[in-house]
């Protein structure tokens, strides 16, 4: 059966199904009214299936199920089933991947945890001997210019023993001279 003229027959089949049946005295409708026009339209003859539909006992309904539970099956319940089975296979599917993606973002964000905490540890180790150098340097410098202003120091008071060690007998001369010089005012004469 081609596309074309299997979907009024798929339709057909729907309406009669969706239309309700209804009892007369005597009769039992279950095709709705036009049904037969419907089919003649498409070029379709109701053959057995109008024979069995227009049967009123239980036994004709029974023979249409019959008939109908394998169509519906194949053409309906099979495929949804089959699309039904397709999506759990792909929710399972991305269920699967978004755990593994999961694992996989929870181990990237430990390795970057750690990578953090391993830089985190060698700025902080190479800051401590950035300081520890710095702190060496300044004492070698503060040590060093002890140094120099402890020799110079030294050099001065030298400089200043040596000034005094000249200075000593010129002084004593001095010293001499004057002390005549006083006594010989005092005495109001000349010593000798």
């Amino acid at each position: 059966m081609s596309p074309h003229r299997g979907t009024p027959v798929v339709l057909a089949l729907a309406g009669s199904l969706a239309a309700p049946a209804s009892a007369a005295e005597g009769t039992l409708q279950i095709l709705p009214t036009g049904f037969a026009e419907l089919w003649a339209e498409h070029g379709l003859s109701l053959g057995l299936l109008t024979h069995i539909w227009q049967l009123q006992n239980f036994w004709g309904l029974i023979l249409l199920f019959a008939v109908l539970a394998p169509l519906l099956h194949r053409f309906i319940f099979a495929p949804l089933v089959e699309i039904l089975e397709e999506r759990d296979r792909r929710i399972v599917g991305a269920r699967e991947r978004a755990a593994q993606l999961a694992a996989e973002a929870e181990q990237l964000l430990g390795r970057y945890d750690a990578a953090v905490r391993e830089t985190r540890e060698r700025a902080n180790a190479a800051r401590k001997g950035e300081a520890e150098r710095a702190r060496t340097a300044s004492h070698e410098r503060v040590a060093a210019a002890r140094e120099a202003a402890e020799a110079h120091t030294r050099a001065g008071r030298q400089e200043v023993k040596q000034a005094l060690a000249n200075a000593q007998p010129e002084l004593r001369t001095e010293a001499q001279a004057l002390a005549a010089e006083i006594a010989s005012r005092l005495l109001g004469r000349e010593l000798a």
